[in-house]
């Protein structure tokens, strides 16, 4: 799980079983749980490997901004396994455009 800077520690509790990259805050301590303290060592050991995984969060946060400008972030749809199709095509879509965009 990749999140910014304003989740914690608690997100390590939220998400036992997650390898978690979180910026820490700037004032943060490597003193804490021992899985906080492993990710700030990994932090520390590798920092550009550390960002370099961190930094794939963009990707989502830019499909879903995409997704929202241009289909709306609205689905009409009730059943839940039309709603997941509906997303998926969204995401396939998104897909197609930025590798066609890339060619």
């Amino acid at each position: 799980m990749r999140a910014d800077k304003y989740y914690g520690k608690l997100t390590l509790k939220e998400f036992p079983n997650a390898t978690v990259y979180l910026i820490p805050k700037s004032n943060a301590s490597i003193k804490g749980g021992k899985r906080w303290r492993e990710m700030i060592l990994r932090f520390m050991r590798n920092p550009l490997e550390y960002l370099e995984e961190y930094f794939k969060r963009e990707k989502a946060e830019s499909l879903i901004s995409w997704i929202k400008r241009k289909t709306g972030w609205v689905i009409n749809k009730v059943r839940e396994e039309r709603i997941h199709l509906t997303v998926l095509a969204r995401v396939v879509i998104h897909d197609l455009y930025w590798s066609k965009a890339l060619d």
